[in-house]
């Protein structure tokens, strides 16, 4: 069942990223920057040319590259990120995940720990990710 809900999750960042701008997550490098355009998520939305729609193209560029590797019933799995590029993560997909939620997560998560958004836009959302669906700890060795 996990694996048809992967494949039907990763059918629908497939249609969203063919219909959306996803050169906009280019310009969404730092901590800070995913936090304000994830926030502009939550506030208003994230149709295409809204200021939320970063957020959204964020997440969508953060999954797709891993699809063609990712093994079905696996996590996402990240690694070279800390200050040496020396650390690794890791989480499990929920079967939905909307884009609101993932601004919310990436929101709290830098509330919660304010030196995350100085940390690159990727690290933020994967530590996000990591906080609230954690992996099994085998996946990071």
């Amino acid at each position: 069942m996990k694996t048809l809900n992967m494949l039907a999750a990763s059918a629908v960042l497939v249609t969203a990223l063919s219909g959306s701008g996803a050169a906009a997550a280019q310009d969404v490098e730092t901590g800070d920057q995913l936090v304000d355009v994830c926030r502009n998520l939550i506030d208003g939305g994230h149709a295409a040319g809204s200021d939320g729609e970063p957020c959204k193209d964020f997440l969508i560029g953060l999954i797709m590259p891993q699809q063609e590797t990712l093994t079905l019933g696996e996590p996402f799995r990240a690694e070279r990120m800390g200050p040496n590029s020396d650390q690794k993560g890791c989480f499990d997909l929920p079967n939905e995940l909307s884009y609101r939620q993932f601004a919310q997560h990436v929101v709290g998560y830098a509330e919660m720990n304010p030196d995350a958004a100085s940390r690159p836009a990727y690290e933020l959302a994967v530590r996000a990710l990591e906080a609230k669906y954690p992996c099994d700890p085998v996946y990071l060795q």
